[in-house]
C-alpha cells in the first residue's frame, strides 16, 4: 500500500460505502494505512489516497489514530476558521482554506459500532478535509485559480530544495 499521485483519478471519484460484511478487515485496513500517514507526518489519510475506493479515513496522531468508516457530518458551526492546509497527496502544497470551527460527525468505528463525536479546531478541519476526499473533492478545488498557481510555484521551489538536500545526504 502506498500513496497515489495527485493525478490519480481515484482522487476524483466518490468512494463507495465500506461494507463490514464483505470488504477487507477494517482493523487490517487501518493498521496498514496508519504507518503511511505517520511516515509523512500527516494527521489524516483517506482510503482513496492509497488507491482504495472505500468511504474510510484515519485522523489523529500516532497515539490516537481514529478510523472513521462511512463518515457523515450531522451539523457544523457557521463560524469558519481560515488556516493553512496541506495534503499527503500534494507534497509541499499549502493552501489557506476556510473550514467550520466545529463539526458534529457520525461514523462507524473499527468494530462496526456507530459513533457520534464533536470535533473542533484542527480536528474539525482534518475531518472535513478527509471527508471531501471521499466525495472526490480536493482542497485545491477550494481556492482561486491564481492562488493555486502561486502556491504551485512555491511547491516547486520547496520540492527542489528538498531534492537538493536529499542529494547532499540531508545536509543544509
Amino acid at each position: 500500500m502506498e500513496l497515489v499521485k495527485d493525478t490519480n483519478l481515484i482522487l476524483r471519484q466518490s468512494a463507495v460505502d465500506f461494507d463490514f460484511n464483505n470488504d477487507v478487515d477494517p482493523e487490517k485496513l487501518a493498521t496498514e494505512m496508519a504507518p503511511i500517514m505517520f511516515e509523512y507526518n500527516g494527521i489524516g489519510l483517506a482510503a482513496p489516497q492509497v488507491g482504495l475506493n472505500y468511504r474510510m479515513f484515519l485522523i489523529g496522531d500516532p497515539e490516537q489514530a481514529l478510523a472513521c468508516f462511512n463518515p457523515k457530518v450531522v451539523s457544523m458551526s457557521e463560524e469558519l476558521v481560515y488556516g493553512t492546509e496541506g495534503c499527503l497527496s500534494f507534497p509541499g502544497l499549502f493552501l489557506r482554506i476556510g473550514r467550520p470551527k466545529e463539526v458534529v460527525a457520525e461514523f462507524t468505528d473499527l468494530h462496526g459500532k456507530e459513533q457520534t463525536m464533536t470535533f473542533t479546531d484542527i480536528m474539525a478541519r482534518c475531518y472535513c478535509h478527509e471527508l471531501e476526499h471521499l466525495d472526490g473533492i480536493l482542497y485545491t478545488d477550494k481556492v482561486a485559480k491564481l492562488t493555486l498557481q502561486m502556491a504551485r510555484q512555491k511547491q516547486k521551489k520547496y520540492l527542489k530544495k528538498l531534492y537538493r538536500k536529499a542529494k547532499r545526504g540531508g545536509q543544509d
